[in-house]
């Protein structure tokens, strides 16, 4: 909130000079004491901001990087996801086509770094998110920014995120595959029949193309490569929980109720709640009539009387579930403080505009009698 304050017109500040306290117009004292009224500290303090509209803007604020730092992650998550499974489609076609690029692998090449692109994007947003839920917190400077604080993380992230091969770039690359055995048959090099060898030195290799895209990482879904091996064996130890925890986040995220699907749950819940409650009297006082029946009547069966006061025990405890068990639409903790904190700041800012508005009036009043006072002064000096 700006202090408030007059601009004087030089007219006004010269013509003060010129008559000093010589000056006894009742406009002018007015002014004067209507300035020194606007200027003083209990004034200034009213106008000034208040510390608990900060604190709340604070928690709001807080609270809404947390929201978008999950959401950044959840949608990482996914885009990565989908990024993997295009990658190992393309890998198919490379396979069944026998040929290092197809239009359709390029095709799939161009969403795959598209999908690149977009999860770095994500986890710079992420990255951005938690710098300021931690400047929030005090745990780092205000000013300090991601790039000073992450830099080295954020470049490492985002160098294995975004490893991938770009459409229009393909190739082979030889590779030699060395079996050793202690048999002297098996090292015999016979004359093929429709396979190309290969005679390097005193040894007869077998050579052949075998065409795999690089984008999944290392090889096939056999790897035959020792990166391959550990990155297989990595991934079936620890990936696959990983997996299974994002999963079952993103689940329990999506089956989260909203505010209005929550009254409508509620609403359903309570008359089907109401229904079962009304049937469950009317079998109670049905059961007390018909024991209350028997037990008037003359010769009446022992078993059937004590089968019927059994049966209304039974009828009176499935009463009190019914009573223990009503539904109820009662809000989190979270949820009440949202609310409170989202109305305290509709307030504040309510009390912001009127202050503003306040101000806005005081101005305008201010300049018009510096305008009068101009006005009488120029009028007297004349």
């Amino acid at each position: 909130m700006m202090d408030p304050s007059v601009e004087m017109s030089p007219t006004t500040s010269k013509s003060k000079d010129r008559l000093g306290a010589t000056s006894a117009s009742p406009v002018l004292s007015g002014s004067e004491k209507y300035m020194k009224q606007l200027q003083s500290p209990s004034v200034r303090k009213l106008f000034s901001e208040n510390q608990t509209v900060q604190n709340l803007h604070v928690i709001h604020n807080l609270k809404k990087n947390y929201r978008h730092r999950k959401l950044f992650e959840i949608w990482a998550f996914v885009v990565a996801l989908v990024g993997l499974v295009l990658m190992l489609v393309e890998n198919e076609v490379v396979m069944v086509a026998e040929s290092p690029s197809t239009p359709l692998s390029e095709a799939l090449k161009t969403a795959v770094s598209i999908s690149t692109a977009l999860l770095l994007v994500l986890i710079v947003c992420r990255y951005q998110s938690h710098t300021n839920i931690y400047k929030l917190q005090n745990i780092l400077p205000p000013t300090a920014s991601m790039m000073s604080v992450y830099w080295p993380v954020l470049l490492l992230e985002l160098i294995v995120c975004g490893f991938h091969i770009p459409p229009g770039l393909s190739g082979s690359v030889p590779i030699l595959q060395f079996r050793h055995t202690v048999e002297a048959n098996a090292t015999l090099c016979r004359h093929p029949k429709n396979l190309i060898t290969r005679i390097q030195g005193n040894s007869c290799y077998l050579s052949y193309s075998y065409f795999y895209d690089t984008s999944v990482g290392y090889g096939d879904y056999a790897p035959v490569t020792y990166a391959g091996r550990g990155f297989l064996t990595f991934s079936g130890i620890l990936g696959g929980l990983l997996i299974l925890s994002l999963v079952q986040s993103i689940f329990f995220g999506a089956l989260e109720l909203t505010d209005n699907e929550s009254r409508v749950k509620y609403i359903i819940d309570k008359s089907r709640w109401d229904c079962q409650r009304r049937e469950a009297a009317a079998k109670l006082i049905q059961t007390q009539f018909r024991l209350k029946k028997q037990q008037q009547q003359h010769g009446t069966n022992p078993r059937l009387v004590e089968a019927l006061t059994l049966h209304l025990f039974e009828c009176m405890e499935h009463m009190h579930k019914f009573v223990r068990g009503e539904p109820r639409n009662v809000r989190t903790f979270e949820e009440e403080m949202d609310a409170h904190i989202g109305g305290l700041l509709r307030d504040m800012d309510d009390m912001q505009r009127q202050e503003d508005a306040i101000l806005a009036r005081i101005q305008d009043k201010i300049r018009r009698l510096n305008a009068a006072c101009d006005c009488i002064l120029s009028s007297q000096a004349s």
